[in-house]
């Protein structure tokens, strides 16, 4: 199972996100694979650790999206996946920007709606909750 964000102006191109496994111990955390499509083709694959605190604090932006706190800047002391977004007023959405923080520095950017973003973080949160707890 994964979470997918789709874009709202480019059908071919999002992300989805899927678990590895999760710990469900508070001060453990997770292994995540994040895919970047464009064109429904892979252009970036990601497997990263968060911990839970880490991922706890996405999943609360995501459902709540936007947070004023954040000042468009999701950033941890974790430095394998960061997202940037600003609003687009003249279309409702929001652009969001994904910074794979690797050697290679990847970014990847969709353009989506707040109320898909809440349900992305609705569809990551069950999905961490019916993730496998160890690696398989």
């Amino acid at each position: 199972m994964v979470a997918l964000l789709k874009d709202n102006n480019d059908v071919g191109k999002y992300l989805e996100i899927s678990f590895v496994y999760h710990d469900r111990d508070e001060d453990e955390g997770s292994k995540l694979m994040a895919n970047f499509y464009l064109e429904d083709h892979l252009e970036i694959g990601l497997k990263f650790r968060w911990t839970n605190q880490v991922l706890k604090l996405f999943v609360d932006l995501l459902k709540q999206f936007p947070i004023e706190k954040y000042k468009g800047l999701f950033s941890h002391y974790e430095k394998h996946l960061e997202m940037r977004w600003e609003s687009q007023p003249h279309s409702g959405n929001y652009n969001l920007t994904f910074d794979l923080l690797t050697e290679d520095e990847d970014q990847f950017s969709i353009s989506v709606s707040k109320e898909h973003i809440h349900d992305f973080g609705l569809a990551l949160e069950l999905l961490m909750q019916n993730a496998p707890t160890s690696e398989e």
